[in-house]
């Protein structure tokens, strides 16, 4: 059974030299999951399951040693701005695992 994509309030933090993604079910969400985060890429293939076409354009991967963390933006141009913030606080940009 393929898991679908749920709706995620997400930050990323730059910290100095360190890059951090936060994500909670809402805003004012009791529980907040952190990563620590030294690689991104769009690679569908980074992904467990099937992806439509339209997911693909919309996918983007952040990862570390241990964790490797999808999220799906509301479009291209948002999953691009996440990106371009991720490469201007040089965060590794990688095209597989």
């Amino acid at each position: 059974m393929e898991k679908k994509f749920q709706k995620k309030h997400v930050i990323f933090v730059a910290v100095g030299e360190h890059n951090f993604v936060e994500w909670s079910d809402g805003y004012n969400a009791a529980q907040t999951t952190r990563m620590q985060i030294n690689a991104v890429s769009t690679d569908p293939s980074l992904v467990s399951r099937n992806l439509t076409k339209d997911e693909q354009d919309k996918i983007f991967v952040l990862k570390n040693e241990d964790r490797v963390a999808v999220f799906k933006a509301r479009d291209k141009e948002q999953r691009d701005q996440w990106l371009n913030f991720a490469r201007d606080c040089g965060v590794l940009e990688v095209k597989k695992a």
